[in-house]
């Protein structure tokens, strides 16, 4: 995760400077510096607690329990999204955009999560 993050920032930075779209021009409740898309909460947040939802997708065997958790979690995310456009400083496009990059890096990165998952409980069997 913490590799998740940093290329998180970087890859906000690069495309904060790549597109230099300006931040809405209404009043704001808080003030932010620099562009506007991507936003960056609203990508490491998916990034974090999408990976948590496919976590507890794998982890938790109560059935009830697990889609508790995973709304919970989802819930959490569109929070985040949505304070992000009410606070002034994204558009709802902004955040949008946001979200579908980190599914997207999700859904490249997981498949080789499990894969190295699988690889260090054989290797920890075998010890």
């Amino acid at each position: 995760m913490a590799g998740n993050l940093a290329l998180t920032g970087i890859l906000v930075a690069l495309l904060k400077n790549v597109y230099q779209r300006p931040r809405p021009t209404i009043q704001h409740l808080v003030e932010e510096g620099g562009f506007s898309f991507p936003s960056g909460h609203a990508l490491a947040s998916t990034l974090v607690v999408g990976a948590l939802v496919i976590i507890v997708s794998q982890r938790v065997k109560n059935r009830h329990l697990r889609h508790l958790l995973q709304v919970l979690l989802m819930v959490f995310i569109l929070t985040i999204m949505t304070s992000r456009v009410y606070l002034g400083v994204h558009y709802p496009t902004d955040v949008l955009g946001s979200l579908f990059l980190g599914l997207g890096m999700l859904h490249i990165e997981f498949p080789y999560y499990d894969k190295l998952r699988f690889q260090w409980r054989f290797r920890r069997k075998q010890n």
